[in-house]
């Protein structure tokens, strides 16, 4: 028997108990062995590690470019507005750049930087005595991107990773503002993290930003990297070779569990059924789907618990090199919605970004958590308003900047934030359940692989799902 008959009637067997082949699919229904719910990394991988399997694989995509919240804009310059950065520990996500003769260029950050607060712009340097610096006098001598760290208890005491949603360790399950304010942080402080956190300082979970921090600080020897060209021709090659099994349009409105396999319902009408399905859609995401299967209640509590980043970045256009003007550094650390402003690498350069920028300098804002949600809104009232705070933070910008493009990932329907993230409680109730098969619904996504950073978490994850699915489809077969 060939290996493709074998996953066929395994699966048969598995699914009908016995019964022969599966009933035909009906009236404007699609059939697959499995099916991929987004086509961002995660789903793409898994998509194609079950394609060199021999299954019938359909992958499903609601916009319409592969790469999720991997996003490059070709137009730009190969600016990255979704991942930016992998690095050396990456190893499934630099095979296959090498797999598909891809280069990493090493990034490099020796700039200065200047703080802006309290409406007034203060070189790194002068930051300590500057008048704007209310922080109590212990904090005083640290930048305000630094305050976090200082507060996070260290050393890490989380390395063996035994306190991951382990009940036990409730005691890091808090919220940060909670920490905060035990640790002794002066109000200043604590105003100066909730600026620019990723997440909101009285909801996100302390072990949550334990867990990021000790991620970044396993996968940061050797420094970090980027793709020539950008992250998104990985993307790209995935979905090339892909073709015929991905359908772009596709956002699911309805999940249903069958007694010989799972059925998707797309916003179009277009129905499929399949022995086995893939979710690697963000639970913010998926919780605006109906799901009609029995789920753990831990499951449940993590789809309607855990919370996307909102994330906004802007890019701009430097017309004329305004910092040689005002003496400071073109990037900038702030307390407005601006969040965080800085040069861009070149495109196609090879310095990473270590050069010193001239006019006609690509930069970009980034704003994360509540600046982002105050920048969003302030887009909706006026489309220039970055230029405007740049303009009244530093006036040495007036006419020198022009606004090329926005990519707001909280008002993302497809995303609902640049990644999701545990309120406090939600580590030690479900953080275990939320790679955990239900059924014949698998998941992936980086969401499900806490002990990896960002895109080479989404590879990860997308290689065990594809590998759960295959063993439900080969039935022991060893």
């Amino acid at each position: 028997m060939r290996r493709r008959e074998f996953l066929g009637l395994a699966g048969a067997l598995l699914l009908g108990g016995g019964c022969a082949a599966l009933p035909r699919p009906g009236r404007g229904e699609t059939r697959a062995e499995v099916l991929v719910l987004g086509a961002g990394f995660a789903g793409l991988f898994a998509a194609r590690l079950l394609r060199e399997a021999g299954v019938h694989v359909l992958l499903l995509e609601a916009g319409q470019r592969p790469g999720g919240r991997v996003h490059t804009l070709f137009e730009l310059g190969a600016q990255e507005a979704g991942a930016v950065e992998s690095a050396p520990s990456y190893g499934e996500f630099l095979a296959l750049c090498g797999g598909f003769g891809l280069e990493t260029l090493p990034v490099s950050y020796p700039r200065a930087l200047c703080i802006g607060v309290r409406g007034a712009l203060v070189a790194a340097r002068n930051w300590r005595t500057a008048p704007q610096n209310l922080l109590a006098a212990a904090e005083r001598a640290l930048p305000p991107h630094r305050l976090l760290s200082r507060y996070l208890p260290q050393p890490l005491p989380v390395s063996d990773w035994r306190f991951w949603g382990d009940p036990g360790r409730a005691d890091l399950d808090i919220p940060l503002l909670t920490h905060l304010r035990r640790a002794g942080a002066s109000q200043e402080a604590i105003r100066l993290i909730a600026a620019n956190l990723n997440g909101d300082i009285a909801r996100r979970s302390l072990a949550d930003l334990l867990r990021s921090a000790l991620i970044r600080k396993m996968a940061g020897g050797g420094g970090s990297l980027r793709l020539r060209g950008g992250n998104g021709q990985l993307a790209q090659r995935m979905a090339s070779e892909l073709a015929d099994a991905l359908q772009y349009g596709r956002q699911v409105r309805r999940i249903r569990a069958q007694q010989r396999g799972v059925e998707v319902q797309c916003m179009d009408g277009a129905r499929f059924r399949a022995d086995a399905a893939i979710c690697a859609l963000p639970f913010p995401v998926l919780r605006e789907v109906e799901l009609e299967l029995p789920l753990s209640a831990a499951k449940r509590a993590a789809i309607s618990g855990m919370e996307g980043l909102p994330a906004t970045r802007v890019f701009l256009r430097a017309q004329r090199a305004f910092w040689q003007e005002d003496g400071l550094p073109p990037d900038m650390w702030t307390d407005t919605p601006l969040g965080r402003v800085f040069a861009l690498p070149a495109a196609g350069g090879e310095d990473g970004g270590a050069a010193a920028p001239e006019a006609g300098a690509q930069l970009g804002v980034l704003a994360l958590g509540r600046a982002a949600l105050q920048l969003d809104s302030a887009l909706d009232a006026d489309p220039l308003a970055p230029l405007e705070m740049l303009r009244r933070l530093r006036p040495a910008s007036e006419g020198a900047l022009r606004m090329e493009r926005v990519v707001s990932w909280g008002r993302n329907p497809f995303a609902r934030g640049a990644f999701s993230h545990y309120p406090a409680g939600g580590v030690s109730r479900y953080a275990r359940a939320v790679a955990a098969p239900e059924g014949r619904l698998f998941f992936a996504g980086a969401h499900t692989a806490p002990r990896a950073p960002g895109m080479e978490a989404a590879l990860q994850s997308g290689r065990r799902a594809a590998g759960e699915v295959l063993a439900l489809l080969r039935g022991g077969e060893s």
